[in-house]
């Protein structure tokens, strides 16, 4: 068995005891995102400068609607598969930091095997959660839809009880799948079905664990951003936190204040990624420890 708070905050722990890992992590996963994510800006920035343009409530047209979600996906489309790689890399990453803490080299990092088959368990994932979305979006259709033909008054009460069912079912299946990623770097073999056997009675301890993980991840994002904006305001003279500008290119908003707040940003990346991804190989850890 194993505690809720001990795998919650086994992050922190991680953190303390692999510092010199968290400062290789800034570098390779906080600079690698940064530098996604200012590749992606760079290309939306005249979208978001348009928007801007057209002040607060503006309505949009169903083709200006289309093309600005057109010029989303060109921008997003050429970091879909780098990103995949890197949150692979740091998957398995984190399960080797807690699984085989003697291999430490490089802050846990390789490029293997093992990275391949978290790849691959990151895409059935994603496949599982893209099933339950569109058969939950096709069940809250017909339910609603069903009720409303008998009265308005129904069809919204059945759509909100079938909204509150599906997400629950969906968040069941999420943490009986959790285990998954680590359960495939412990074994080397890929599996989904393992951890949805291995869960089988600790859902609801899971469940507390990921929320007090997820709970300790805001306090902290919010402590790092709230000095974060500090520092930006006092580099701003005491104007306050930063603003995109209304024009001048995506150099206008790169200011000297919002590069102190991406530094920030990148410098508490590892340790939220800690302290959001290490519950469940710690709770993989403990239960296969107690099968033994």
């Amino acid at each position: 068995m194993f505690s809720a708070s001990d795998a919650a905050f086994s992050g922190f722990r991680a953190g303390r005891e692999h510092a010199r890992a968290a400062l290789i992590w800034m570098v390779v996963f906080g600079l690698t995102s940064l530098a996604m994510f200012l590749a992606v800006l760079t290309k939306l920035w005249p979208v978001v400068t348009d928007l801007m343009a057209r002040g607060p409530g503006a309505q949009l047209s169903e083709a200006q609607a289309l093309e600005i979600s057109g010029q989303f996906w060109v921008a997003v489309a050429p970091v879909i598969v780098p990103s995949l790689l890197l949150n692979a890399v740091q998957s398995a990453a984190v399960n080797r930091m807690m699984l085989r803490p003697q291999d430490s080299a490089f802050g846990y990092i390789r490029l293997g095997m093992d990275e391949v088959r978290q790849l691959a368990v990151l895409l059935l994932l994603g496949l599982v959660s893209a099933a339950l979305n569109l058969l939950g979006n096709v069940a809250l259709d017909g339910l609603q839809a069903g009720g409303a033909a008998i009265s308005p008054v129904l069809g919204g009460a059945l759509g909100f009880a079938g909204f509150v069912m599906v997400t629950c079912f969906t968040i069941i299946v999420s943490v009986r799948l959790s285990l998954a990623k680590a359960q495939t770097f412990a074994t080397g073999r890929i599996s989904l079905l393992g951890s949805w056997r291995m869960t089988r009675g600790h859902v609801w301890p899971m469940l507390g664990a990921y929320v007090l993980a997820i709970v300790l991840a805001a306090i902290v994002w919010v402590a790092v951003l709230s000095i974060a904006m500090l520092a930006a305001a006092l580099l701003a003279g005491g104007a306050g936190p930063v603003q995109p500008a209304n024009a001048g290119g995506l150099t206008a908003l790169l200011t000297p204040p919002m590069i102190i707040f991406l530094m920030f940003a990148v410098i508490a990346s590892p340790f939220l990624s800690m302290i959001l991804l290490c519950p469940a190989p710690e709770i993989y850890r403990r239960l296969t420890a107690v099968a033994r």
